[in-house]
C-alpha cells in the first residue's frame, strides 16, 4: 500500500516556529531542522507502522539530531502529522493544540 504524509495546520505552525527559532540561531541550523523534518516524512511514507501506538491512535518518531517528536496518526493511507513537540515537553500539549 502507498501512503502519502498530509501535514495538519498545527503541525505547520510547529514546524514554522522551530525552523525560525533555529533560522536565528543560526540560518544554515534552520535548514537543517527542515531537512530532517522532511526526511523523517520520507520514512514515513515507506514505513507508517514501524513505530507503535503511544497514546489513543497517535505515534510518534524521535529526529535523530534535534530534539522534537512528530506526531502522527494513521487514517486510511494517509499519514496525519499533527504535531511536533520537543522531547521534554509533557505529551499532553498537543491534545490540548488539537482541540
Amino acid at each position: 500500500m502507498n501512503y502519502s504524509v498530509e501535514v495538519l495546520d498545527l503541525a505547520k505552525e510547529d514546524i514554522k516556529q522551530y525552523y525560525e527559532y533555529y533560522k536565528n540561531i543560526q540560518p544554515e541550523l534552520g535548514k537543517r531542522f527542515i531537512a530532517e523534518v522532511n526526511q523523517h516524512f520520507l520514512f514515513l511514507e515507506k514505513n507508517p507502522l514501524a513505530f507503535s501506538v503511544r497514546y489513543n491512535s497517535t505515534r510518534t518518531i524521535v529526529l535523530k539530531v534535534f530534539p522534537f517528536m512528530i506526531h502522527y496518526y494513521i487514517e486510511e493511507n494517509i499519514i496525519k502529522v499533527i504535531g511536533i513537540i520537543h522531547t521534554s515537553r509533557d505529551t499532553k500539549i498537543w491534545e490540548e493544540k488539537s482541540k
